[in-house]
């Protein structure tokens, strides 16, 4: 029985992990009225006039206005930026090969191995993204979200001692960063030391009470420790009612917890606006379970 968690929710934290490593948070992508600039402008009104639409939230214009301005006069710093800006439309791929081109000229550049870092952490290609991040530190090693980023690296490759000891630096360089000390309490809960995961991540709690992150892994702690009332009640503040009762029942299922699980799963059922397939599948489990228990018994 595996006791440190569904792959469901380790994959919930680590991925809320991973995309608050270096944004935060996307801004609105719609287009807004951006001024027309002629096809014969000077490359520096062109990047200004994409610099304008990117500050304004219009990033699909600021992309191709980069683009445009790239067309007639390559630079590492307008490479940058369209990265930037692709990375705001969400198209990863087309971002990868703007920070590649920025890296082909400046290797050393600190913010396109960063995003680069991100980006493979984000595809589960850990040790590609390992690379980048030594990379980043050989040029600044106070870096604290690169070494919170080698902690997320060692977390999904399972080594919880090793994500640990990067998040301990991370937090040495910036102690209220909430997210920082969220990541330690879950590695500790990977690690199976309930007692250090919570004190950890209540000081998430402490710093940012509504860190939504932590709320999830604090409700993961209780129900590990069998107390799925309290647990239910901290998952609750974070998530839906059908989510939150689906968490904790297939957390109860991995336990072993049959009798807790048939509870919570269905009440995720009823509770569910439209059908849950997650909640279904796993309460017919539990059934299962406690029938065959039940004909050994």
């Amino acid at each position: 029985m595996d006791l440190k968690g569904t792959t469901r929710m380790k994959r919930i934290s680590l991925l809320a992990i991973c995309l608050s490593l270096f944004l935060g948070g996307c801004a609105s992508t719609g287009a807004k009225e951006t001024s027309v600039i002629s096809d014969d402008a000077p490359v520096d009104k062109i990047v200004a006039k994409a610099d304008e639409a990117a500050i304004g939230g219009d990033y699909l214009a600021a992309s191709t206005l980069y683009r445009h301005a790239l067309s007639i006069e390559p630079e590492v710093d307008v490479w940058y930026r369209l990265g930037m800006s692709l990375v705001m439309l969400d198209e990863q791929k087309q971002a990868l090969w703007a920070f590649s081109n920025v890296l082909e000229e400046e290797p050393e550049h600190r913010g396109a191995l960063q995003q680069v870092a991100l980006y493979l952490t984000s595809k589960g290609e850990g040790e590609k993204a390992r690379t980048y991040l030594n990379r980043l530190l050989a040029v600044d090693p106070d870096n604290w979200r690169a070494h919170n980023a080698l902690g997320v690296v060692a977390d999904l490759a399972g080594a919880p001692d090793e994500a640990a000891a990067h998040y301990r630096t991370a937090i040495e360089l910036n102690p209220d960063a909430a997210m920082l000390w969220n990541n330690l309490g879950y590695s500790m809960y990977l690690n199976e030391d309930m007692l250090s995961a919570e004190e950890n991540i209540r000081k998430a709690l402490t710093l940012n009470p509504g860190y939504s992150p932590a709320k999830r892994n604090l409700a993961l702690i209780h129900a590990r420790q069998g107390l799925y009332s309290e647990a239910l009640k901290v998952m609750l503040t974070a998530e839906n009612e059908a989510t939150a009762f689906t968490d904790i029942g297939v957390l109860a299922l991995k336990l072993g917890d049959y009798d807790q699980a048939e509870i919570l799963l269905a009440e995720a059922v009823r509770r569910s606006p439209t059908y849950n397939p997650e909640a279904s599948r796993n309460l017919a489990a539990a059934r299962e379970a406690l029938r065959k228990t039940a004909s050994n018994g």
